[in-house]
């Protein structure tokens, strides 16, 4: 059926490959949370995770009231001016090709901080269905992609990158029901970032992780802001639906 062909897509391998690494990094924050990693930055919502044997960092967040599907939907949508409104690093945002419902080819220019130049960025962004709950968006570089719509002149450097977020929900009571009073969604991310240029990669790495927090934090306030416009919505037009924000969306997600 139509699922399996947008399976078939022919960046649907390195979304795979993208997801994978992210996966066996976070399973090993799960087996040795206690034993190799040491939380280095905390607060109420947020928490930044270091593996001092593989100098792999995780970070974690959590948000009430907000589906799995609706934080990685948000994280993923594609359209321009909604990157705008929560990523606070970038500066443009443009969809060089729609591969599937939930596949995009995107550049990407970074805001410019002084004295660096500008970086822009050809990246594959794929929305994936893991489990029921489970959700994950993969944004990794593409090297070998070209279009007529990346400008040619030397503005920016280019960047790479691979990013996974990985969002699970869960019952705050298991006794209780799935409704918005009693869902909390669990985020996990995990990024690799090569500016390019002269720039060690340690110093950017270390500087974007800063980043991180303001990143997750401004999605899921923007998550809820979606959430009460759809209520507002759905009050508008007297509908009694609108639990279940971007189900439309939420439907043509492909399983991985």
């Amino acid at each position: 059926g139509s699922l399996q062909k947008q399976k078939d897509h022919r960046f649907f391998k390195r979304s795979k490959q993208a997801l994978k690494i992210a996966q066996d990094i976070i399973q090993e924050f799960r087996d040795t949370r206690y034993e190799h990693w040491q939380e280095v930055s905390k607060d109420s919502k947020f928490s930044l995770f270091k593996n001092s044997k593989l100098n792999n960092f995780i970070a974690s967040c959590t948000t009430e009231g907000a589906f799995a599907h609706e934080v990685a939907y948000e994280f993923w949508n594609v359209d321009p001016k909604s990157k705008l409104e929560w990523d606070t690093s970038i500066e443009k945002c443009t969809v060089l090709e729609t591969v599937t419902a939930s596949c995009s080819i995107l550049h990407l220019v970074t805001k410019t901080i002084w004295p660096l130049k500008a970086r822009d960025l050809v990246m594959c962004s794929e929305y994936l269905r893991l489990a029921h709950g489970t959700y994950a968006v993969c944004n990794y570089s593409l090297e070998d992609y070209n279009s007529k719509l990346v400008p040619k002149d030397d503005s920016c450097l280019r960047a790479t990158s691979s990013v996974v977020l990985i969002v699970e929900q869960h019952l705050k009571n298991a006794n209780g029901n799935m409704d918005r009073n009693n869902i909390v969604s669990e985020i996990y991310y995990q990024a690799n970032i090569d500016p390019g240029g002269w720039v060690p990669v340690n110093l950017v790495n270390a500087l974007s992780r800063k980043e991180w927090k303001a990143t997750l934090l401004s999605l899921c306030k923007n998550v809820h802001r979606q959430i009460a416009l759809e209520k507002k919505r759905a009050l508008e037009n007297e509908r009694e639906d609108n639990d279940l924000f971007f189900d439309s969306q939420e439907q043509s997600v492909i399983s991985f």
